[in-house]
């Protein structure tokens, strides 16, 4: 997981939003209580094209390589009152009470932005993956966590290092002091996720290529190093298969073996 710093493309995502604001009020459009709901066509193609450059292609939770993506609310667009909105701003981070203000606030009283509504601020709109894998169904990031208070711990300038990737591919935020973790929340130790980390630090510890010829001496290379976990190899076992493998591809940002924990 990597900081995303929202000071690179502010002014061209705050000159898009901003335009489309003053479009909406203009045209007194009947969906003024629900903003996200209209903001579509170019205005969020656009904004997304920005929201990639700041990950760098990247899904802001699990780091898979966004081929179709979601745009995230950090801040879930079902919050509707102060109390659930200063939560997000409890923690050190980076997220932007500045430019961020609660949607209901500001439509109840419209004024000149800077602050923006919480569901098209740029600062609070980030892009993750479908968090679906070769089943279909959707187990980590956008998602899979739906409208949970998480932590913004994308905006947290040093989350690399403190979130560390183990060698038998679990996650863990060092910081974490809810009851709930973050990464439980946002599925990043689903069976899927697990399995493509492990493989990749086999692959990378032992520099060998992502190429399908090797699939079964990795697979087999990994099984002789497990302790009583059932589950675990039935999902290596999955990675046999073609279209399981062919996932690894996604999750390059895992070929480095100084990502995980020594």
């Amino acid at each position: 997981m990597e900081y995303i710093d929202k000071n690179k493309n502010r002014e061209a995502a705050h000159k898009l939003i901003k335009g489309f604001l003053k479009e909406c009020f203009k045209e007194e459009k009947s969906c003024l209580n629900d903003l996200y709901s209209i903001f579509n066509g170019e205005n969020k193609k656009e904004l997304k094209e920005i929201l990639l450059k700041d990950t760098d292609n990247h899904c802001c939770y699990c780091m898979r390589n966004l081929q179709g993506s979601t745009l995230e609310h950090v801040i879930t667009q079902k919050v509707n009152n102060q109390e659930d909105f200063s939560k997000y701003f409890e923690i050190e981070s980076e997220l932007d009470k500045q430019n961020i203000i609660l949607e209901t606030e500001f439509l109840n009283n419209p004024k000149d932005v800077p602050p923006f509504p919480h569901t098209v601020a740029y600062e609070n709109l980030i892009p993750s993956c479908l968090g679906t894998f070769a089943s279909g169904t959707s187990k980590s990031c956008n998602n899979h966590r739906g409208d949970r208070f998480i932590q913004p711990l994308i905006f947290r300038k040093d989350i690399h290092n403190e979130i560390k990737y183990k060698k038998d591919g679990s996650v863990e935020w060092i910081k974490e002091e809810a009851d709930i973790p973050t990464v439980i929340s946002l599925g990043l130790n689903c069976l899927e996720l697990k399995a493509i980390r492990r493989i990749w630090y086999y692959l990378s510890s032992n520099n060998i290529s992502c190429d399908e010829s090797n699939k079964d001496v990795v697979i087999y290379g990994i099984i002789t190093e497990l302790e009583n976990e059932d589950e675990m190899l039935n999902m290596l076992m999955n990675f046999k298969k073609v279209e399981y493998w062919r996932l690894l591809s996604q999750y390059t940002y895992f070929n480095n073996v100084e990502i995980f924990e020594k």
